[in-house]
Order: C-alpha cells, then structure tokens, then sequence
C-alpha cells in the first residue's frame, strides 16, 4: 500500500446516503488518473 504524505489533502467521493464502508470491501486511492494505492475496509463483514 502507497501511504500519502502528512497533512495531503484527500478527496473521498461515495454516493448517496454513504454506503462507502458497509458496502464494498475496498478503497481505490487514484492519483493522477492512475491506481496508486487499496485499502482494505476490515472492520466488517459482508452479509449475503
């Protein structure tokens, strides 16, 4: 994982009513138009 400088200012887009953490698995870090990082979002589970 690419870590970011101190103080960077992040950019975070989700849609409506913020399913960002309870729906996907993952966070894209994209830096000029490129892949640049994941993070995992491992403080739940998903429920089928």
């Amino acid at each position: 994982m690419v870590a970011g400088e101190i103080n960077q200012l992040l950019r975070l887009v989700s849609g409506p009513c913020d399913p960002t953490c309870n729906l996907n698995d993952w966070y894209v870090g994209v830096r000029n138009g490129t892949v640049a990082c994941l993070g995992s979002v491992s403080t739940r589970r998903k429920v089928y």
